[in-house]
């Protein structure tokens, strides 16, 4: 429910996604989610036979049992296309001033978000078309001050790897 993927939920509804499920722990939060939410209404509404079909849900992926959640709601709408994984958390520091729990407060929502989401959709949903992570540059030439947020983006594209390894398509942006 950033501001990164409601533009892309905006841009996939432009090429024809008609049921999107949006994920953010806390729900929706603010105007400019309420306003993204409405654009999608009422593009529906112009185009005649285009229903829309756009939920918010607050299960967290970062626990195995949140994203069988998560996909299960998914399901209801119908099969599941795609997953976009554009979590982000930043916590800048030099190395020397990270602790345990900035680590795992960057990590957690990219990294074991995937990492679950790839489990569960192995399992529910083996025929996507999609499994994309958004990644960083500071993946592969880091950045000082985001160790942690390097080795979050590095592992999730670990993750990535062994799905095209094991001959499931995915993009990495």
């Amino acid at each position: 429910m950033g501001g990164f993927g409601l533009e892309l939920a905006y841009w996939l509804v432009l090429r024809g996604a008609k049921k999107l499920v949006l994920t953010s722990r806390t729900g929706v939060k603010n105007g400019y989610q309420q306003l993204y939410l409405k654009r999608f209404k009422r593009f529906g509404k112009l185009l005649e036979d285009y229903r829309i079909d756009i939920s918010v849900s607050t299960n967290n992926a970062t626990t195995i049992e949140g994203a069988h959640k998560l996909i299960d709601e998914s399901c209801i709408l119908g099969p599941v296309g795609g997953v976009f994984n554009l979590a982000m958390v930043l916590h800048d520091a030099l190395i020397e001033n990270q602790s345990v729990d900035s680590f795992r407060e960057v990590c957690e929502p990219k990294l074991e978000g995937l990492k679950n989401l790839d489990e569960v959709t192995r399992e529910k949903c083996p025929q996507l078309d999609f499994f994309v992570a958004f990644s960083s540059l500071t993946a592969g030439r880091g950045n000082g001050g985001q160790s942690n947020y390097g080795f979050a983006n590095s592992a999730m594209e670990r993750i990535c790897e062994v799905r095209r390894m094991n001959g499931m398509f995915i993009k990495i942006f």
